[in-house]
Order: C-alpha cells, then structure tokens, then sequence
C-alpha cells in the first residue's frame, strides 16, 4: 500500500514536469519569434540599403548619359550646325533605345514561349529530333 504523502509527492513531481516542460516549449516558441523579428529586421535594412543605392546608381546612370549626350553635341558642332548636332545625338539614342526594346520583346517572347530553348530554336522534337 502507498503512503499518501509519497502519492502526493509523485503528483506534485508529475506535475511540476509537466509545468516544466510547458515552461521550456514556451521559451522555445519566444526565442524562435524574437529571432524572427532580428532577421525581419536586418532584411529590412538590406532592402532599403540595396533600394538607396539602386536609385542612387540609376541617378548617376542618367547624369552620366546625359553628359555623354553633351559630349557628343558639342564635339560634332566641331562639324555640323547645333542643331544637327542635337539632330544627330537623338537619332543615336532613338536608334540604341530601339534596338534594346527589340532585344528585350525577342528575350521575353522567347522566355514565355516553352517549345523554344535558350537560343531561340525550336526543341529537338519539332525538328524530327529524339527526345531520351
């Protein structure tokens, strides 16, 4: 026969493991959170840090183009008259800023279209290749 006070010892041990074990799952579930919220943290800083230095360098891009445009107009009124300097200068950009779009429409066309691989050929099984 058991003694009650060693069945309420028993109890009492029983249930401070269980209060333990809770305790323990609890600051578990808190470190897990607050290392969350650390890392939400330093993405978010890399983010607004990347995003200032992307406008940054977009900014410098457009000056330093922009001056390159100047560049070019005031080296070919060595030769031709300003305005067709300026003439000239747009028919470059119009011309390079085409020929990227063009690129850029045939890179996507060829990136949604699954039967084409990376050059822009069909797949080997519609030029009557085998497909292993």
């Amino acid at each position: 026969m058991t003694i009650p006070a060693e069945k309420q010892r028993a109890d009492t041990s029983l249930v401070a493991a269980v209060v333990d074990v809770l305790d323990a799952g609890q600051r578990v579930v808190l470190d897990r959170i607050e290392l969350a919220l650390v890392e939400a943290r330093a993405t978010a800083r890399g983010a607004v840090t990347s995003i200032a230095l992307a406008i940054a360098g977009i900014g410098m891009l457009l000056v330093g183009w922009i001056a390159a445009n100047a560049v070019g107009v005031l080296f070919l009124e060595r030769y031709l008259t300003r305005a067709q300097a300026f003439g000239v200068a747009a028919l470059v950009n119009f011309a390079v800023g085409g020929g990227a779009l063009l690129l850029a429409r045939r890179g996507l066309r060829n990136a949604s279209d699954p039967t084409k691989n990376h050059d822009g050929h069909a797949n080997g099984a519609a030029h009557g290749g085998r497909i292993a």
